[in-house]
């Protein structure tokens, strides 16, 4: 699935490209002359930037449609080769006793003293192929903020819903981590 931005990108970049090659059109078709050269170049560099901002989504699509991979971003986990949709060169690995890396909802404390050795501490809650029963919160501590150990109490909590719809989904669930520090009971 091709990114919103993606698509609005090359949206855009067909809208450039249409409206300066029709330019180029209409002067062919009823033999105007082109002797105004700003606007020619005003229309040959909006062609040029249309076609470079159609380019990459095109390119984005097609991978999808065929099945092929760009391996700057993918990420071995488990044996699994998974395809990330990166803003990073690299991706942080937030392992999830479910066996996945697909997380969402974080949220970052920085704590003044370290608490059990760690100075940052995480929440997240994995979202593995967009699958709400495995939304349950799971907690990581770092020093760096760029590896991140997981708690050894992870899962926090499970879903306690008893009803669930069509899609195998509970109707009830623990998803929207929030993590807070109040420094009046940790010290």
């Amino acid at each position: 699935m091709l990114r919103f931005r993606t698509v609005l990108l090359g949206i855009v970049g067909i809208g450039l490209l249409v409206f300066a090659l029709s330019y180029f059109v209409y002067r062919f078709i009823f033999k105007k002359d082109l002797k105004n050269m700003k606007i020619n170049i005003l229309m040959i560099l909006l062609a040029v930037i249309g076609g470079t901002l159609f380019y990459s989504p095109a390119k984005q699509y097609i991978q999808l449609k065929k099945g092929t991979i760009d391996h700057s971003n993918v990420v071995t986990y488990n044996g699994q080769k998974i395809r990330t949709e990166a803003n990073a060169t690299e991706r942080l690995t937030l392992p999830s006793v479910y066996g996945s890396i697909e997380a969402t909802h974080p949220s970052v404390v920085a704590l003044d003293k370290p608490l059990d050795g760690y100075k940052y501490w995480m929440a997240v809650t994995p979202y593995p192929k967009g699958k709400a029963i495995y939304e349950n919160p799971h907690v990581f501590k770092s020093n760096d903020l760029v590896s991140w150990i997981p708690n050894e109490a992870n899962p926090l909590d499970e879903p306690k819903s008893e009803k669930f719809n069509d899609n195998n989904t509970p109707m009830q669930y623990d998803s929207d981590t929030h993590i807070i520090y109040n420094k009046k009971r940790i010290n």
